[in-house]
């Protein structure tokens, strides 16, 4: 079994102490100590141990660790640390929440010391110099490759170079190392998007782009075919186009439930007819169709949209007896009872004549009818 396995990795007896230490501290057991700082709780008596879990820990809770990892030299380094970060409030003046930010980044750095074999990177003299250079060289290969921005590989760079300075004596441990600036006008910019990724966006656009542009200036009429990319992976590989203020629609969403209801057949090209619609199909759709139909051009005789339309306003006909345009029955309003549908037929069937209309240009019917209700 590996030594990394999650199975490995068990909790552990530990103890918060805050920060800074009072004058008598001892700390006999520094794997057990949890430091608090600022109100943050940092695990820093786990980094006795090289091999530590990297999932997230719970609130004040500990780190789970491998116990075959722990290290006996790293008991006085700990120690050592725990005392360091105190000292940096008390004696060197630094405010609680800028060594709480000391603990983040020594994490950083302890988590790469014990991946790439820099176990004794808190020893001291050339064990120290060695492991700074090279944690350095990575952060600002890291930042070179825009994995974060000069302000975080600064960060990392300088608070663990002056921790590590004052926790081992070192003056000159940046010595020969060129260290990133912080660059406050910088920008990452935007992750380049994937290729193919990018060539179906531009794909598309440049389909909408064609067609409705011919739609415009070419003046074509409604529904309109827009002919889309064969890689999209649709059954059809064309979008219909309507004068709507939802004006197409995707195929994963053509046939949704409550496209039922819509007057127009997205998939189809048409306006839409009662057998489409099953269970969803409604009266007030039935207006809505036809207030469409009439838009376009049509009357009673199906002409202005050709035969599907036609058909679809015979449907309508079949469905409430009449319409506005025909039998001058008040738009908005059905029939609800069938003497009423009835006497609708048989003014719907009878020719309209000039003793028909009243002075506000519509069919006497319409007043019977109005009354009837």
């Amino acid at each position: 079994m590996s030594e990394n396995s999650p199975s490995m990795f068990v909790g552990r007896n530990v103890e918060i102490v805050d920060l800074p230490l009072p004058n008598e501290a001892r700390l006999p057991h520094p794997e057990r100590v949890m430091v608090r700082v600022a109100g943050h709780v940092h695990d820093i008596g786990a980094y006795c141990y090289t091999s530590r879990s990297p999932k997230k820990r719970k609130a004040n809770g500990c780190t789970e660790v491998a116990l075959k990892s722990f290290q006996n030299d790293r008991i006085s380094q700990v120690r050592g640390l725990i005392r360091t970060l105190s000292k940096l409030i008390t004696v060197g003046g630094l405010r609680p929440y800028t060594v709480n930010g000391h603990c983040e980044f020594l994490k950083n750095l302890m988590d790469w010391a014990d991946r790439n074999g820099h176990a004794q990177c808190l020893a001291g003299g050339a064990n120290t110099y060695d492991a700074y250079r090279h944690y350095a060289a990575d952060v600002e290969d890291g930042y070179r490759r825009q994995l974060f921005g000069s302000t975080n590989a600064f960060q990392k760079q300088t608070f663990n170079l002056k921790l590590l300075e004052a926790l081992t004596g070192l003056t000159d441990l940046a010595k020969g190392i060129r260290l990133v600036r912080k660059n406050s006008r910088e920008s990452l910019g935007t992750e380049p998007v994937n290729l193919h990724d990018f060539a179906r966006v531009l794909a598309i656009n440049e389909a909408l782009f064609e067609g409705l542009t011919d739609l415009v200036l070419e003046q074509k009429h409604f529904p309109y075919r827009v002919q889309m990319p064969a890689g999209l992976g649709w059954e059809e590989n064309y979008l219909w186009v309507f004068p709507n203020s939802k004006w197409f629609q995707s195929p994963k969403h053509q046939g949704s439930p409550e496209g039922h209801r819509k007057i127009y057949d997205y998939r189809n090209g048409r306006l839409a007819r009662e057998d489409d619609g099953g269970a969803g199909y409604d009266q007030s759709a039935v207006w809505q169709r036809h207030r469409a139909f009439r838009r376009h051009g049509g009357h009673q005789q199906g002409q202005g949209l050709g035969d599907e339309a036609g058909e679809a306003h015979t449907a309508i006909h079949d469905s409430v007896g009449g319409c506005a345009g025909c039998s001058g029955l008040k738009m908005g309003r059905l029939p609800r009872r069938t003497s009423d549908l009835q006497r609708l037929r048989s003014y719907s069937d009878a020719p309209a004549t000039d003793g028909n209309i009243d002075v506000f240009g519509r069919s006497r019917s319409h007043n019977v009818m109005s009354r009837a209700h």
